[in-house]
């Protein structure tokens, strides 16, 4: 009822609204397109979506689950499904900011200054903190507060583990399941949360998937011997439980 209730009020304030298809024979080509935009068409079986903010948001809470339920020795799997979680965070932020880009650019083109829409047709090419600063003046007039964000500070911590493990500037890798803990409740304030913030600053409500993101539940690491001292036997118990009762 409260997921409901969220969508209707997602529904009132997001002006462009989510559309996707899905095909499963071969046919004549199924185009799709939104606010001026087309994707590439469909001739074969396939999905397309403009929903790109959902389904990156359950992204993060698939490799989290994953995460959990690969979570008993030897952790190769867990640690691939982190390395995933923690590129999805961030692929997130960055395609809500896309987007927020993107519409602005088509709904109010005529009004925004040269400077403007300069900044908003080479937005793609902007790390992200410049992203932000740029983006919110534009879209409603005010900075949004990055020095002062809990989401922002939260989501900086998940960039810098995300860039340890995708920009890989050493030759070895290194994991311990019980520091992933604390990575996968970081999208709670670092994810969800930020997105939560800037949908408030734009003075809309969140869509439900980022809200499910920051109430995911919370995972905690469980002291156990996974590789006991005289059995050279994998232990087959989880490292990683995520607790519905942990719930915010």
């Amino acid at each position: 009822m409260v997921e409901e209730l969220d969508c209707k009020a997602w529904q009132k304030d997001d002006r462009f609204g989510e559309i996707g298809i899905a095909r499963d024979v071969r046919g004549g080509a199924i185009a799709l397109g939104s606010g001026g935009h087309a994707l590439p068409a469909l001739e074969g079986p396939g999905c397309a979506t403009y929903a790109v903010v959902s389904e990156i948001a359950k992204d993060v809470l698939h490799y989290r689950a994953e995460a959990e339920r690969s979570s008993s020795t030897p952790f190769w799997e867990c640690f691939r499904a982190v390395r995933s979680y923690l590129s999805a965070c961030i692929s997130l932020v960055d395609a809500f900011l896309n987007r927020l880009a993107w519409y602005v650019l088509q709904e109010r083109s005529a009004a925004l200054s040269p400077a403007e829409l300069k900044t908003l047709n080479e937005f793609r090419r902007k790390k992200l903190h410049e992203k932000v600063d740029a983006l919110f003046p534009i879209a409603n007039g005010r900075a949004f507060p990055r020095a002062t964000s809990a989401g922002w500070a939260s989501f900086d911590r998940l960039k810098g583990w995300r860039n340890s493990y995708i920009h890989v500037n050493e030759p070895g890798f290194a994991f311990e399941v019980e520091s992933a803990v604390a990575w996968l409740n970081e999208c709670r304030v670092g994810v969800g949360g930020l997105l939560h913030e800037m949908n408030a600053h734009l003075g809309v409500h969140p869509h439900p998937s980022v809200l499910a993101v920051k109430h995911a539940p919370l995972a905690r690491f469980v002291e156990a011997p996974f590789w006991p001292a005289q059995d050279s036997t994998p232990s087959t118990s989880p490292a990683i439980t995520v607790s519905q009762s942990g719930k915010a």
